[in-house]
């Protein structure tokens, strides 16, 4: 008998993170099917290239790039006994993630419902993949309680669980409480990745969007204290909201660093540096507008003739 193998699982946390919300839940799932969005339509020449093929493997990659509601119904009904396949953890996964996607939640909840009947039970990527979906819908109390009941039955989140409600608080406008979670995170330090640049990354734009630069970059430091190295996402945010600030000392260094590991921002967002510099008046102003411009040339692949003249243009006024 075929299986597909469930992905990698991440070491375990404390079990207080349950919070009371579970009750709530138990009263509010009952409601998903009726609050649900409507299927979405089925593509039909999808599914027909599905049931042609004959290879195992390509099969399930099709169905993950083409996953409709009725494609759906035939992976759990027909693919089984066509191919002699018993569905594991990791197929159901597949199929609940493919109902999030298409905002059918009361399917999605009913696949996971019925997991039990094949001796499977929700692990950490059901639960992540409908959390998140939940968060998306804007159902925050339902996303809550998965999470606490998730924790009660002995399946604890992984660093995917975390980012997607942190990414769920910064949306929200409540990244102070997207930090103390990221905190809490760096006191559990389950793995060298944990939290990750993602989380960082998160937590980091959420204060950059409130205005809040000086905590971006304490963040931004703790970051660099854990070891880590800023990756391209990092350097864009903390670039584009110094220029919106009107700090164009602070992003030149950014993007000084940045353009040296071939991470160039938007053209709009260097015309912006380069025209902030420029106005200063200031010979050292004008002189790292210029260096900007000589990074700017450097690029790989190069920006095009019309982009270079723009900034060159720019440097040149007085």
């Amino acid at each position: 008998m075929l299986t597909l193998r469930l992905i990698r699982r991440f070491g375990a946390v404390h079990r207080n993170l349950a919070a009371a919300a579970f009750s709530s839940f138990v009263g509010k799932i009952s409601d998903v099917s009726s609050r649900a969005g409507k299927p979405s339509s089925v593509d039909e020449p999808a599914l027909v290239k599905l049931k042609k093929e004959r290879d195992p493997e390509k099969l399930f990659n099709l169905f993950k790039a083409n996953a409709t509601n009725k494609a759906i119904d035939w992976f759990l009904n027909d693919v089984p006994g066509r191919f002699g396949i018993v569905l594991d953890a990791y197929s159901f996964n597949i199929v609940i993630k493919g109902f999030c996607e298409m905002g059918i939640l009361d399917k999605a909840f009913l696949v996971m419902a019925g997991m039990g009947t094949w001796g499977l039970a929700p692990d950490v990527f059901t639960y992540t993949s409908l959390i998140e979906a939940c968060y998306k819908s804007n159902w925050p109390e339902i996303a809550n309680g998965l999470w606490s009941r998730m924790v009660l039955k002995g399946c604890l989140p992984n660093i995917a669980t975390f980012n997607v409600r942190i990414q769920f608080l910064v949306n929200k406008g409540r990244t102070w409480d997207a930090n103390k979670l990221l905190d809490f995170m760096r006191r559990l330090k389950k793995s060298p990745e944990f939290p990750d640049e993602i989380t960082y990354n998160l937590v980091i734009k959420g204060f950059c969007k409130m205005g809040n630069l000086k905590m971006a970059m304490y963040v931004y430091s703790a970051f660099r204290s854990e070891g880590y190295k800023p990756n391209q996402k990092i350097y864009q945010t903390l670039i584009h909201y110094f220029c919106e600030a009107r700090e164009f000392d602070m992003a030149y260094n950014m993007c000084k660093q940045s353009m040296e590991n071939n991470w160039y921002p938007s053209v709009g967002t260097i015309n912006n540096l380069i025209e902030g510099l420029v106005r200063d008046g200031k010979l050292e102003k004008l002189d790292k507008a210029k260096h900007i411009y000589s990074l700017s040339l450097k690029r790989k692949p190069p920006f095009n003739p019309a982009q270079i003249e723009l900034m060159k243009s720019i440097v040149s006024r007085k």
